[in-house]
């Protein structure tokens, strides 16, 4: 969910604030707030991070079949 700047600056001028300071506050918490993961972003990473976890997982099971079949056959 996007920060509204507008959104905020009104209602804290509705609270009292004069306007320069409103939107200077609203503003200031746009910037800070701008780049932060969402949830969204976590369970995205999270399922990138399980699938990768995964595939690597299989790959060394299949590096010890292979590790397991040379020395059978040099053995």
């Amino acid at each position: 969910m996007a920060f509204d700047a507008e959104r905020a600056a009104r209602r804290l001028t509705d609270a009292g604030m004069e306007d320069p300071a409103a939107t200077g506050v609203a503003d200031l918490v746009d910037d800070a707030t701008r780049g932060l993961a969402t949830k969204a972003d976590l369970e995205a990473l999270r399922a990138d991070l399980y699938r990768a976890l995964w595939l690597q997982g299989a790959g060394l099971l299949a590096g010890a079949a292979a590790i397991a079949t040379i020395a059978r056959l040099l053995g």
